[in-house]
């Protein structure tokens, strides 16, 4: 399901990540198109949710992954359910393809790949991420913070 990403890129240095509560504004599709991402150009069929993030960037998905990652206010805009995730950032240029059959590109140093299950990745550009999602502690990370104060 990916060019260069496997579940062993995720052993060493991958951590437990979640998207915050930032509401997201969302429309679904009413034909099929291509929007252009910060990972290239994606396309969409009718009935797929079109998301614009926190900087304007928009990107898609089908509506069952939106039901399932998206809880819909009923207003034209949604928030992430808390759903744990790995991330990493990308140690390598590449690309992975999308549960969905899309492709998308990320850099070395710049984005961050992000595991939603098995086999089932995608990219996430590294300031995006930093705004729109958080780490799990963990306790060196506790430890560290004691000892600072």
């Amino acid at each position: 399901m990916n060019d260069s990403i496997s579940e062993t890129f995720f052993a060493d240095g991958a951590r437990v990540a979640w998207k915050k509560g930032t509401v997201e504004k969302f429309e679904v599709a009413d034909h099929d198109g291509e929007i252009q991402t910060k990972e290239g150009p994606q396309k969409y069929q009718a009935g797929f949710c079109i998301l614009t993030g926190i900087h304007g960037e928009k990107y898609s998905m089908p509506k069952d992954v939106f039901d399932n990652l998206k809880i819909d206010n009923g207003n034209g805009t949604a928030v992430p359910r808390k759903i744990p995730k790995l991330a990493k950032m990308a140690d390598h240029d590449g690309s992975v393809n999308t549960s969905w059959g899309e492709s998308l590109f990320y850099r070395k140093g710049k984005d961050f790949i992000v595991r939603h299950g098995s086999g089932d990745y995608g990219v996430v550009d590294a300031d995006i991420f930093l705004e729109t999602y958080e780490f799990e502690k963990d306790d060196d990370e506790d430890a560290i913070i004691s000892s600072e104060v």
